[in-house]
């Protein structure tokens, strides 16, 4: 049994699931089989011990991996780095970001789609109150900064959904160079994009009550899910639903200057640290 090399820790609306398959194709690097492990950040998965984490990385690849966005969503997740280094300390960690505004549309986008989210977009975005997690996980420096409390800058790597997207090829040479394996493989599911937001994220499924009672993780859904990963794929679990619901089509929300100035105002200082450390700047970037 084997703990993971690289883990990929977000953000949630990012391109993680790409990555995930790019890093899997790569005949040094076997990603695990369930995308979202979510070990480190959900108790039900913690209490299940290192030996259960281990089990889900078999096989003689010189890397295994996982990806779980759910890594960098404090302070709704707690803990999470300092958990993660003391059981795998030596582990490269990868954080996929995108410009903030449009990576919160997507989160608004995702959970409006399954009926958690009832505000219109611009009183959910710009909710004043400190539990506003589509702020929360924008703020990019933030999340980082307490995994460098534990983990060295030299084993965190940087890379944004645009690069991954638009120039696919450098950006993940970089990645394969980090990760000590040939940076130079390619093969043709490079050439594919994995679970884009824009694309099916525009029907809105009146399933409140199924996610009520079967898919929110504070009822009966965290037990079912270990039979259910046996008899179902976790990949079908969504598509079932929409398949037995109807659905709507929901257009994409543009903001307007005025709101985007409002958000990018509250996420300045967070912006600014980010790109102190990383080079990376979204502090001038407008959302489409």
């Amino acid at each position: 049994m084997n703990f993971p090399g690289v883990i990929i820790i977000g953000a949630q609306k990012c391109g993680t699931s790409s990555l995930h398959k790019y890093l899997d194709r790569h005949p040094d690097i076997q990603m695990s089989t369930q995308k979202e492990l979510n070990f480190f950040s959900e108790d039900y998965q913690w209490k299940k011990g290192a030996d259960w984490y281990k089990r889900q990385f078999t096989g003689n690849a010189r890397i295994f991996g996982e990806s779980s966005p759910g890594y960098t969503m404090y302070p709704v997740r707690q803990g999470v780095p300092q958990r993660m280094y003391e059981l795998v300390p030596d582990a490269k960690l990868i954080y996929l970001v995108r410009d903030p505004i449009k990576r919160m549309i997507s989160h608004y986008l995702d959970r409006f789609k399954g009926g958690r989210e009832q505000r219109p977009v611009e009183q959910a975005l710009l909710d004043p109150g400190e539990d506003n997690f589509y702020i929360h996980y924008s703020q990019y420096y933030a999340q980082l900064s307490r995994y460098l409390e534990f983990y060295p800058r030299s084993a965190i790597h940087v890379e944004t959904a645009s690069r991954l997207k638009n120039d696919r090829q450098a950006a993940l040479r970089d990645i394969f160079r980090f990760l000590g394996v040939d940076p130079e493989f390619t093969c043709q599911e490079f050439e594919k994009l994995h679970n884009v937001s824009d694309v099916k994220l525009k029907r809105r499924k009146p399933r409140r009550i199924v996610r009520r009672f079967l898919l929110d993780k504070h009822s009966i859904y965290p037990r079912l899910k270990p039979w259910l990963a046996v008899l179902i794929p976790k990949a079908s679990h969504a598509a079932i639903i929409d398949g037995l619901i109807p659905g709507t089509a929901v257009a994409r929300p543009r903001l307007d200057d005025a709101i985007q100035v409002r958000i990018r105002e509250r996420l300045a200082d967070d912006l600014r640290r980010f790109r102190d450390l990383t080079g990376i700047d979204f502090t001038e970037n407008a959302a489409a």
